[in-house]
């Protein structure tokens, strides 16, 4: 008798491991989509609108910068071009500049 509850517990206590790998797994591979530091205020859809307006209507190919190498030195005068002569909408502006700032780190 002692034996078959020795087995029952040990299943159980697999089951209990094997599903709790399981759901932290699935959570663990969720997880890193977006760096922190963005807080409660709306910066990640900031962030994430500035990258595809930068993507969609600044650098494709037709585009005001078509074939522009974006990296940490050209970066504040990509964005002074940007809010000086860029086409884009106020709201367009306000996204690519929260992107470009925060991706290249960019001090205000």
């Amino acid at each position: 008798m002692q034996y078959s509850s020795s087995i029952l517990t040990s299943k159980k206590v697999v089951t209990v491991v094997g599903l709790s790998l399981f759901l932290l797994g699935n959570a663990a591979q969720a997880s890193g989509s977006y760096g922190g530091g963005f807080g409660n205020n709306g910066g990640k859809a900031q962030y994430h609108k500035g990258k595809t307006v930068m993507q969609k209507k600044l650098l494709c190919s037709g585009c005001a910068l078509e074939g522009t190498k974006i990296d940490k030195t050209t970066a504040p005068s990509v964005l002074q071009t940007i809010q000086t002569d860029s086409g884009l909408t106020a709201e367009d502006k306000q996204a690519a500049a929260a992107y470009l700032t925060r991706r290249y780190k960019i001090k205000k």
